[in-house]
């Protein structure tokens, strides 16, 4: 019996025990993130709240340093109490003094921030009026207290005031950040939204009436057509935006730039510890020293940077090949999904404007995405085993992948898993050639990319060192350095206010980066903001419900029928969404949980959101108005990022 047919007769028991092991692990997980001081996680407790200084959410990068708040609350006692145990947490240490009198000390071990200190109040008070002040001190992050005692009404909440300078006081302010000043500077999605209203209606009702008549006909889209005509919108939208686009503009821009620089001038690999950006995997930087080199023996450092940008807009071309091919082995029978998914994963928003600036992560998406293709080429052919030559091209994909970005890595269990998966479908394959094929994978995988690990580990005590790692010695934190449980389950400002919703919550920040440009690009000014058509792409925000909707869909359609590809998306995007979770927690800045993080995956979201497609226009009606919000939103997605 084949594995296949095995999960298609057990699948509901499959199922179960998967997402039992899912919620063991999330379990654990979260177990470990509330008790490691590592993770700065903030609960509420005793009826009191972790309280800050009030002030503006500050996007650039802190330096290393100590940071000073202090707290202050009068209370009354009419009576003085027996006992008034008052329990104090810090973030990191605090010192308490009442009445101007010294207390208590915390422990100043700042990995021990997590133990609330207890002490008794009673002695100290007698009837009357009295000040009670912490003062707080945190290295790298901010200063933050929680502090109750039950027997005096005393919880620390906003009728508490606050002060850095231990002059000025305002009332203190919760752990929920403020929306960014900038992001106001933007207005709201719906003001944005009701100006082009006449515009998505005119182009719905044609798009549907199109429907219409194609669907009374019997009529569908060619695939391939739709792919080159998505080809040539990318190479237009290059042609137009390469030189148009400020130099300034992207993520670390100028660190990249100076990665690829170095590159072109010494030709080696740089350690992790020699500049902002040099922790990156090279394959980019690398590929870019030659262009560096040519484009600057006709340009100055500006209009190199702008041509630079030729690697990342080719690989974000790429992306509409992958997944055209790939929703053509998921869905061989149907046009009208080809077409569906070929748009979708073509005119991914955060493929549009990542691939416009200069960075590593378009080309660590192209080589993901590769790997993907060829899993979901290998699952989809399940009567064939796979045979050494496409073993070759995983294992190589998967190692330039690796070379070009450590977020691979998360891809190495499911190339395994699935060539296994792929491997039981032939009878005739014996245990021994299935071995060497999965070791030719993993040896190309070593050979192109293990090397550059195995340095890292002998140069720098680990494979991997991450850019916010203090044993770069580069030491930087930004807001809001810490984590509530209203982050991890909140969601609503991208929907309101999309730039920068990041510092909002976990889901505001991927739905914000992966359907337009909430970060602006790594942008902290509104005057330096990206030439975007702005009011387009905050359409975006309330456009994007409709293919979010049909990806998750895909993955609940993925779960109940036992498809091998359609659960490849669904196992891989659960992976990276635990990880850039876990990593949310771990590197509790705003800019910590990209969706760019998930480009590789962006072959996957087309297959699914096709599934999802093909759940929501089963019934006529509703097909065409489908199509026809569909086609607002991707032609939005295209010209928001279409320099005029």
């Amino acid at each position: 019996m084949g594995i296949l047919e095995l999960a298609t007769r057990h699948r509901r028991t499959l199922l179960i025990a998967l997402v039992a092991l899912g919620a063991i692990a999330l379990l654990a997980q979260a177990l470990h993130i509330l008790h490691d001081p590592a993770f700065v996680f903030l609960r509420s407790q005793a009826g009191a709240n972790w309280i800050r200084y009030d002030e503006p959410t500050y996007l650039k990068a802190w330096n290393a340093g100590t940071l000073l708040t202090q707290f202050r609350h009068s209370f009354t006692v009419d009576r003085a109490p027996n006992t008034a145990p008052m329990a104090v947490r810090a973030l990191r240490w605090a010192t308490v003094t009442l009445d101007g009198q010294p207390l208590f000390e915390t422990n100043r071990d700042m990995s021990q921030w997590k133990r609330a200190v207890r002490f008794d109040l009673a002695p100290h008070l007698t009837p009357g009026t009295h000040e009670l002040l912490i003062t707080v001190i945190n290295e790298n992050g901010p200063a933050l207290l929680l502090a109750h005692c039950p027997a005096l009404g005393l919880r620390t909440g906003p009728e508490w005031e606050a002060s850095t300078d231990k002059q000025s006081w305002r009332a203190a302010a919760r752990t929920v950040p403020r929306i960014p000043e900038l992001a106001e500077q933007f207005g709201p999605v719906h003001r944005a939204f009701l100006k082009h209203s006449l515009f998505f209606l005119l182009l719905f009702l044609f798009t549907a009436g199109l429907a219409w008549w194609a669907g009374a006909r019997g009529k569908n889209l060619d695939p391939s057509w739709v792919r080159w005509l998505l080809l040539a919108a990318w190479i237009l939208l290059g042609a137009n935006n390469i030189a148009k686009i400020p130099p300034h503009v992207g993520m670390d821009i100028k660190e990249h730039v100076k990665y690829i620089q170095y590159v072109a001038e010494t030709w080696r690999v740089p350690l992790a510890t020699e500049g902002w950006q040099m922790f990156q995997s090279p394959l980019y930087y690398f590929l870019s020293a030659p262009l560096y080199l040519l484009f600057s023996l006709f340009w100055e450092a500006d209009g190199v940077t702008k041509a630079l940008r030729i690697i990342p807009l080719i690989c974000g071309a790429l992306q509409v090949e992958l997944s055209f091919r790939a929703t053509r082995y998921a869905f061989p029978t149907r046009k009208d999904l080809q077409v569906l998914g070929t748009t979708l994963g073509g005119l991914m928003p955060m493929n549009l404007y990542l691939a416009q600036v200069v960075g590593n992560e378009p080309l660590c998406s192209l080589w993901s995405g590769a790997v993907l293709l060829l899993l979901v080429r290998v699952l989809s052919q399940e009567d064939r085993a796979p045979g050494w030559r496409i073993s070759m091209a995983i294992g190589l994909c998967l190692g330039l992948s690796l070379l070009s970005k450590v977020t691979a890595l998360l891809l190495v269990p499911f190339v395994a898993v699935a060539l296994l998966y792929a491997a039981t479908a032939d009878k005739n394959r014996t245990p021994g050639r299935l071995l060497r094929a999965m070791a030719l994978a993993l040896a190309l995988v070593a050979a192109v990319a293990g090397w550059y690990y195995l340095r890292n580990w002998i140069l720098l005590g680990r494979p991997f060192i991450g850019g916010w790692d203090a044993h770069r010695t580069i030491t930087w934190w930004q807001d809001p350095g810490y984590r509530t449980p209203e982050q991890l389950f909140r969601f609503g400002t991208a929907l309101h206010h999309p730039i920068y919703a990041a510092v909002q919550s976990f889901a505001d920040s991927v739905y914000a980066t992966l359907w337009l440009d909430g970060s602006l690009s790594g942008i902290m000014l509104y005057s330096y903001r990206p030439p975007w058509n702005y009011g387009l792409m905050l359409s975006c925000a309330w456009l994007a419900i409709l293919p979010t909707a049909a990806i998750v869909l895909g993955i609940v359609q993925a779960l109940r029928t036992p498809k091998a590809v359609q659960l490849l998306g669904a196992a891989c995007l659960g992976l990276y969404g635990l990880a850039l979770l876990h990593h949310f927690c771990m590197v509790p800045f705003y800019s910590s949980a990209k969706a760019s993080y998930m480009g590789g995956l962006t072959v996957l979201l087309a297959i699914l959101g096709a599934q999802g497609f093909d759940c929501l226009t089963r019934n006529r009606y509703v097909r065409i108005a489908v199509y026809g919000l569909f086609a607002c939103w991707a032609t939005a997605a295209y010209a928001a990022y279409f320099v005029r």
